[in-house]
């Protein structure tokens, strides 16, 4: 392998594990679980998933990422240094709120996008270290290729969401507006997506001495790595998630196909690549808009009921979640015996301690029998959230 090669490999990596939004991904994936499986013990004396789930998934979109950065790397897509300083400005002003549904690509970078604009306007000169930020390098022209990243990066968040969005819910006991008790859930996490950006050699230039090239014909560029960072957020009340996460996750990924493909359109009329932005942004606002509308105006799906116990939460690996159990499905009977509360529930399994029969009323309020033999190092409650009063 190429030394040269070698080298630019090895200094990308490293700038990519010293990048300040890295850290403060990691500390924001560890405070999101933290504060989640703190709620949830409050709530029902467990937690639906271990505190480091939000820290395993935050590398789940990693490897979208690297393709993503293999794809705009064939088609020599460049990015200028002034755009991604900004852009990191901006995500980790996004990552100190700790409102991980601002983080999506729709809402950073078109933000980003401005403040450049408006910095070209001012003709200000932005230093970092010892770098020297004009503004003079934006223009309308290389929008689409701004456009084409925001769209790639929707694609990744769906697919992202699609994959794991189920494994971050949490539910939530709450309060209704009639003082009743039910159930909410939210979902809440960031991916990082590691992207290697190809930048124009000659803005170095006396930093050259330092910074490896990697030329092309009669063109230098140098490889920047950079940690993006995108987020989703909801809470769900008024449908099942295992409906609206998958709807909002496919919701998300067309509209990511759609901008890149209007953004291509940018390379040959240039007022496309600022449609592109402007569309992004206001389409997944209105996507979230509609989502939280949609999520506050109905009852909710899961809250107490007079006949049976109802699922607030399904314990990962637990005797229930091998049998199957889904979040607002109905317990009616265990081993037999009608079941109203977890104590009853409780008391119930006993009965049978090696084996469990359920008589289960799903979301079609259909009845079907659901049985599990019970091993000594299963839980006790089977795994099991359950809608209660709150006190």
């Amino acid at each position: 392998m190429d030394q040269q090669l070698v080298i630019e490999i090895l200094w990308n990596i490293g700038q990519f594990f010293v990048h300040p939004v890295f850290y403060l991904a990691l500390a924001a994936a560890v405070a999101a679980g933290y504060f989640r499986v703190k709620r949830e013990r409050r709530d029902y004396r467990t937690r639906l998933s271990p505190g480091w789930t939000e820290l395993k998934g935050l590398f789940s979109g990693a490897w979208l990422g690297i393709l993503a950065s293999a794809l705009l790397f064939a088609v020599g897509v460049l990015y200028y240094p002034e755009f991604l300083l900004l852009l990191a400005v901006v995500a980790l002003v996004a990552l100190v709120s700790f409102q991980f549904q601002v983080l999506s690509a729709a809402y950073i970078i078109p933000v980003a996008v401005v403040i450049w604009f408006i910095i070209y306007q001012l003709s200000y000169t932005l230093y970092a270290g010892p770098f020297t930020f004009s503004a003079s390098n934006f223009s309308v022209e290389q929008l689409w290729s701004i456009g084409v990243l925001v769209g790639l990066l929707l694609v990744i968040e769906g697919i992202v969401l699609k994959k794991q969005g189920l494994k971050i819910i949490s539910p939530q006991a709450v309060r209704t507006k009639r003082g009743g008790s039910a159930v909410q859930y939210k979902t809440k996490q960031i991916w990082l997506v590691p992207m290697i950006f190809l930048i124009p050699g000659d803005w170095f230039g006396t930093y050259q001495t330092f910074w490896p090239l990697v030329e092309f014909g009669e063109t230098s560029f140098a490889l920047v790595a950079f940690p993006l960072v995108i987020g989703f957020q909801q809470i769900t009340k008024s449908s099942y998630v295992a409906e609206s996460i998958p709807k909002r996750a496919k919701e998300i990924l067309y509209l990511g196909i759609g901008i890149v493909i209007l953004s291509i359109s940018g390379i040959f009329v240039a007022w496309i690549g600022v449609v592109a932005l402007v569309l992004a942004f206001v389409l997944r606002m209105y996507l979230d808009s509609r989502s939280y509308h949609a999520q506050n105006t109905g009852y909710y799906k899961v809250a107490p009921v007079a006949e049976g116990i109802q699922i607030a939460g399904v314990l990962q690996g637990s005797p229930a979640d091998k049998m199957g159990l889904e979040i607002g499905e109905r317990i009616m009977k265990v081993n037999g015996q009608r079941v109203f509360n977890e104590q009853q529930l409780y008391e119930a399994i006993q009965i049978n301690a090696a084996h469990c029969r359920l008589e289960v009323l799903d979301h079609n309020n259909e009845l079907r029998l659901k049985q599990h033999v019970l091993f000594r190092h299963d839980h006790h409650r089977l795994g099991l959230m359950i809608a209660r009063p709150t006190s």
